[in-house]
């Protein structure tokens, strides 16, 4: 079973997605970003990036729109744009415990453009996590 608990953030108004994602090892997430159906958004390129640990600002692509996967997520990570209903949708599978990290789906020529900060937690066991008090969206593969 995959959980998965999104707290939802609006930046600029345009672009938004779950806070936090958690899952186990092994497992896989679909994240879902929203954006506003300007022409610009609807055309721009699409990624999702992770952010350096050591240099703040930095964000490294992992996929993106315009045919582009870093070779260490080949076979696990999938993007998917749906200009007409502003949704872009990411999945990453056989997550690993070194997959935790922040990571933002953006719009955009570069990675300090339009986006949405996502924080992604992979646990070793596959018991479900509960948030007392916080909004929560769960869904279960």
């Amino acid at each position: 079973m995959l959980m998965i608990f999104a707290f939802f953030k609006i930046v600029s108004g345009l672009l938004y997605g779950p806070r936090l994602v958690i899952s186990h090892v092994g497992g896989s997430v679909t994240i879902k970003c929203y954006y506003s159906t300007t022409s610009t958004n609807k055309h721009d390129r699409k990624y999702w990036c992770r952010e350096s640990s050591f240099s703040r600002g930095r964000c490294q692509v992992i996929i993106s729109t315009n045919h582009f996967t870093l070779q260490d997520y080949e076979g696990r990570v999938s993007i998917k744009d749906s200009p007409h209903n502003g949704l872009l949708q990411i999945t990453m599978t056989q997550l690993k415990r070194n997959d935790s990290s922040n990571y933002r789906c953006g719009i955009g020529k570069s990675t300090h453009g339009l986006f949405a900060g996502v924080n992604l937690t992979i646990w070793e066991g596959k018991h479900p996590v509960t948030i007392d008090g916080l909004f929560c969206q769960i869904i279960t593969f």
